[in-house]
């Protein structure tokens, strides 16, 4: 809306600044091209008077409408900084407010996990029968003691006897 402002206030500076051009040429060629006569010539001194003074003023105009043209895009480039300041906070609010609520919804899911891998040793430890492993290592330590030495060393001393007469018919 201030550009549109600005540059429409420009356009009118610029065009009175050429208007008052126009009637300082054109009072101008009509003052010489008239016969020299005293009263033409206060008129011609007052028409040249009259179009310096509009050239003042189109000048003072000009520098006007760009002093508030400089001014407005100032005041725009702040208002575009402020704005851009503005959003990179609100931006950084929503990272950290993002981060923030990933970082809770991992600590919930690791906590889900840890619960869920009690419940399953939980499980299996109410599942597994321990004592059946104890009374199964009883009976082979039972099966071991039952035989006694004897029996095993004349059982060796048979084996290695035969042994010994097939390597001899050998």
């Amino acid at each position: 809306m201030k550009t549109f402002i600005l540059a429409k206030l420009s356009l009118v500076s610029l065009l009175a600044f050429s208007l008052s051009l126009n009637t300082v040429g054109s009072a101008a060629i009509a003052q010489e091209t008239e016969t020299a006569t005293p009263e033409s010539s206060e008129s011609v001194e007052q028409n040249v008077d009259n179009a310096q003074q509009q050239l003042q003023q189109a000048q003072e105009e000009a520098q006007d409408a760009i002093q508030s043209t400089g001014s407005a895009a100032e005041e725009g480039l702040e208002a575009t900084g402020q704005a851009t300041t503005q959003a990179a906070e609100a931006a950084q609010e929503n990272i950290n407010a993002a981060a923030q609520a990933a970082q809770e919804e991992i600590d919930q899911a690791a906590q889900q996990a840890q619960q869920e891998i009690a419940q399953t040793v939980q499980e299996i430890n109410q599942r597994s029968n321990w004592g059946w492993l104890g009374l199964f290592g009883l009976f082979g330590l039972l099966g071991l003691m039952k035989g006694g030495k004897s029996s095993d060393a004349r059982h060796q001393s048979d084996i290695s006897a035969s042994t010994k007469e097939t390597m001899m018919n050998k």
